[in-house]
């Protein structure tokens, strides 16, 4: 039983790595640039419980999603 999962495991590695060289060789996937982090900003000061309205958000692209400004890391 363990050189039967051995074996499959072994297996399933070297089959990954050829499907990995083969695409490499044909060019395969092209990367994709990380899509742009769409983030809600209030425009008013919301209170607890409040419903949010369209009015009371706008939203902004950002490139970096790691990046907030300190207004936004209050509370």
């Amino acid at each position: 039983m363990i050189v039967a999962g051995t074996t499959a495991f072994l297996a399933r590695a070297w089959l990954q790595a050829e499907r990995a060289a083969i695409a490499a060789q044909i060019g395969g996937p092209k990367p994709v640039a990380a899509p742009a982090v769409q983030v809600l900003v209030a425009r008013n000061a919301l209170r607890t419980g409040q419903l949010i309205k369209p009015e009371d958000r706008s939203a902004e692209l950002r490139r970096n999603p790691n990046f907030f400004p300190q207004s936004a890391a209050s509370g």
